[in-house]
């Protein structure tokens, strides 16, 4: 009775589905190992029905294209406005230092990179090391489902963590592959100002709408998958994802897919990288200084 009295508060308290059923599969959590140990009969929690969670929206992936310009917003050298820090102020022009330097760009595109076309989940990135990188396969542990996988690396990935190591200076085996311009493992904090201050900004200047979170890049790496033509077991064993949810959650995509040709995710991506790159950073077959000096006139 106490544990439906605390469900029918949390109700009435209008908290969200996902809270109600995080909140109550934690405390059955707790009585289970109370349970385990002697102190108590049965695992009340249990006996509790949990609120039915809506259906989660259907994945929304970004083409290589606009993860492209994603990826060269943020390593352009960019003066964004600073909303305002109290009522009454003006917002003020400055460079964020979480993009300001070369190397804080670098670190930026190859968050993009690691999330588009490894799969990865958004908190997957941040415990990876050197050593977990091997020529051809990333090796992650997925605290989400407490299991590891080997990822298939597609070469424009292999090519920016190369570049990225180098940057590094050659950083041990046992050193984050994405840490904190100080040092150490990225927190939930560092994370929360990264999406806010670099992510969400360059993705509104790709052209991005409706989902924002970085997560949507994990059905990027899906799709590119799919789009190769890549069997379903092979699919969801490189995501981290049981075939039958992969199924469920990717069916529309797949459909979409059926009658697209079939082309390297590598390729995909290459091809991308021209398009886009022809427009930005000046990397361009002949830049504009070139056509000025062919044309002075």
């Amino acid at each position: 009775m106490v544990v439906e009295d605390f469900r029918e508060q949390m109700t009435r308290a209008n908290v969200g589905t996902p809270t109600q059923r995080k909140a109550l599969m934690l405390l059955q959590g707790i009585l289970r190992r109370a349970l385990v140990r002697g102190l108590i009969p049965v695992n009340p929690a249990q006996l509790v029905g949990k609120p039915v969670q809506r259906p989660t929206r259907p994945p929304q992936p970004l083409t290589p294209v606009t993860v492209e310009r994603i990826r060269a917003n943020m390593l352009e050298p960019q003066t964004r406005i600073v909303p305002p820090a109290g009522a009454g102020k003006r917002p003020r022009r400055e460079y964020e230092s979480s993009i300001g330097t070369p190397r804080d760009r670098q670190r930026n595109a190859l968050i993009v990179s690691m999330l588009a076309y490894a799969g990865l989940r958004p908190i997957e990135d941040r415990g990876c090391t050197w050593g977990d990188l091997q020529q051809r396969t990333l090796h992650v542990f997925a605290t989400k489902t407490g299991q590891a996988r080997d990822i298939d690396l597609l070469a424009p990935l292999a090519q920016d963590l190369a570049e990225w190591r180098m940057a590094c200076g050659r950083p041990r085996d046992d050193e984050l592959i994405v840490a904190r311009p100080s040092g150490g493992r990225l927190t939930r904090e560092d994370w929360a100002n990264w999406r806010r201050r670099v992510w969400r900004p360059a993705a509104i200047e790709a052209g991005v709408t409706g989902d924002l979170r970085p997560y949507r890049l994990r059905g990027s790496f899906v799709s590119l998958l799919l789009w190769e033509g890549h069997s379903l077991t092979y699919v969801a064993e490189q995501a981290g994802h049981s075939v039958a949810t992969l199924a469920r959650h990717y069916a529309g995509t797949m459909r979409e897919l059926e009658s697209e040709p079939r082309i390297p995710a590598a390729e995909a991506i290459r091809q991308a990288r021209e398009e886009v790159y022809g427009t930005h950073l000046g990397r361009t077959p002949k830049s504009r200084d070139d056509e000025d000096q062919a044309n002075p006139q």
